[in-house]
């Protein structure tokens, strides 16, 4: 049950990345468009960088990537291959977004390239998750994530409380014909 859990978290990870859009130009004038008409925001403050619409993030070159994760809550990494596919590519945040009941996300990126942000999300039955993270790499032989996740109000009381979450993923070739989603999970 653990590693299920684990498991979809990390999917949901991975998703969420492979949502995301590849960087467009960033300039000053569509990052004001981007947060409502302000230049930088809480997260471009806090990193040192500018502030980035959710639209503008890289997306995971589509192929085969291998992935281990790391949780709090669980004894040892799961690793795990998937599949991202050019249409897994054209998820659109904002839907997403909506879907999960989502803050609007705050990210910028850092002086040194990477990418942090925040976002708040109710999930059913009034779960809620609070989310900050980092991000880092090129997006097609490899990147990292960090996220620190705050859940209150879940079902199964050891899911509350403060977790982290390590993502490394190493891009590994191209899918096999056929081929979509997670692949092998193992652990």
């Amino acid at each position: 049950m653990r590693t299920a859990l684990v498991v979809t978290a990390a999917i949901a990870a991975t998703v969420s990345l492979a949502a995301c859009q590849k960087p467009a130009a960033n300039t000053a004038a569509s990052n004001a468009t981007a947060v409502g008409g302000a230049a930088t925001s809480a997260a471009s403050t806090a990193t040192g960088g500018e502030s980035m619409n959710p639209a503008d993030l890289p997306r995971a070159k589509p192929g085969l990537w291998k992935m281990k994760m790391t949780n709090s809550m669980m004894p040892r990494p799961i690793e795990f291959e998937n599949c991202i596919t050019p249409e897994d590519n054209k998820v659109d945040w904002s839907g997403q977004q909506k879907k999960n009941n989502c803050t609007a996300p705050d990210i910028a990126r850092g002086f040194d390239g990477s990418i942090h942000g925040s976002a708040t999300c109710t999930m059913d039955r009034g779960m809620t998750m609070a989310m900050q993270f980092r991000m880092s790499g090129d997006y097609q032989s490899h990147y990292n994530m960090h996220m620190d996740e705050d859940v209150s109000g879940a079902p199964m009381a050891q899911l509350n409380g403060k977790h982290t979450m390590d993502v490394e993923a190493t891009y590994a070739g191209a899918c096999m014909p056929g081929q979509h989603g997670t692949i092998h999970a193992g652990g």
